[in-house]
């Protein structure tokens, strides 16, 4: 089901950018409900059994998660945000950084564990991946590159997440 509900909500996003604008007030409410909404699944359905656990380091671990996260930011420039600052060039260092951001919201959905959380966190991270893809179409629209690259963008980041 991963291999379909992920690539899916790229797809979403992406055409999602022929209509809603990246400056609206209607995508910043998107992008902001889809993070909170992210973070309230992983608070409700993940680190709650993470800390059941046995594992001593789990803290640790979580904190250098914070960490890259916030390397990872540093690399994109603030596109996962809404900032354009790019105008007219390829961003390929920021892509680059959503990619791999991409990649390592992919991991926690094969991890086995106790409970059920898969659903929820696949549910959570296809609604998280809709804004982020409308910014990645956008951004290189921004930059003038052609429609088939553009394509062939989204769908190499469209099965990013699966592949984690």
């Amino acid at each position: 089901m991963v291999w379909i509900v992920l690539p899916a909500s790229v797809l979403i996003g992406a055409f999602l950018a022929t209509v809603v604008p990246t400056q609206s007030k209607l995508f910043k409410y998107m992008l902001a409900f889809s993070g909170a909404f992210l973070f309230a699944t992983l608070l409700t359905h993940l680190l709650p059994e993470v800390f059941e656990s046995e594992q001593r380091h789990a803290g640790w671990w979580i904190m250098g998660g914070f960490a890259l996260q916030l390397l990872l930011d540093y690399l994109s420039g603030g596109l996962e945000h809404g900032h354009f600052h790019h105008h007219g060039k390829v961003p390929y260092l920021a892509l680059l950084g959503l990619l791999f951001h991409a990649f390592i919201e992919g991991l926690p959905l094969t991890a086995e564990h106790h409970h059920e959380h898969g659903l929820p966190l696949m549910w959570a991270i296809a609604l998280h991946k809709m804004p982020i893809a409308l910014l990645v179409v956008a951004a290189l629209r921004n930059a003038h590159i052609s429609p088939w690259l553009i394509a062939a963008a989204t769908l190499a980041f469209s099965v990013v997440t699966p592949l984690g």
